[in-house]
């Protein structure tokens, strides 16, 4: 009975592996020189996957602050990363370097309508950032057209409380702050705000 049990949980385990390895992670696929799309958008706390479809081996290696850096054999193996912090990460593949491409994880809201009197809890990284590292983040109203820098933090996330209404965008990126290297700025989330 025992075993069983035990031999029930451990499909069970190997169903939901399964079952979450297929589902809505980003995809990006290596072909022999190159990786299919370039880019790839997602939010924070996703998993983003590289599929070898090809017959050489590749890897994905981010260009800045050792945020990841997978080898993926070829012959249709894969490999994923959980991609913590807001922002837009630009890798390449340490065998051909001609192959580039880059991954932008957005942050998140509690909502993304709200009014004035509402409070809006903005993520920006799903762990602790580490020590030397903060979160940069910008904000405009919708149609204004230029970024201005609203907050800098070490925290996960940050509230606002909307003094006008409108349509706002934000937009985060992981810096360093010994040397001031950043990563790209993340995709632009909209939050509304109404009577």
């Amino acid at each position: 009975m025992i075993r069983r049990a035990a031999l029930a949980s451990v499909v069970l385990l190997v169903l939901s592996t399964a079952t979450a390895w297929a589902g809505s992670a980003p995809a990006v696929e290596m072909f022999n020189f190159g990786f299919s799309p370039t880019t790839t958008k997602f939010a924070i706390g996703d998993n983003v996957r590289w599929h070898n479809g090809s017959n050489l081996t590749h890897t994905a290696t981010s260009n800045l602050f050792n945020i990841f850096d997978r080898t993926v054999a070829p012959g249709g193996t894969s490999s994923s990363v959980l991609i913590a912090r807001a922002g837009t990460y630009a890798y390449h593949c340490e065998i051909h370097p001609e192959m580039q491409g880059r991954v932008r994880a957005h942050m998140l809201a509690n909502t993304y309508t709200g009014t004035t009197a509402t409070t809006f809890v903005l993520r920006v990284a799903t762990v602790a950032l580490p020590a030397g590292y903060v979160e940069d983040i910008q904000r405009r109203r919708q149609g204004s057209g230029s970024w201005k820098l609203w907050r800098t933090t070490s925290n996960q996330t940050v509230n606002w409380s909307p003094g006008n209404l409108g349509a706002w965008q934000f937009r985060a990126r992981l810096r360093k702050t010994s040397n001031n290297q950043a990563t790209g700025w993340s995709s632009v989330i909209a939050i509304s705000v109404t009577e």
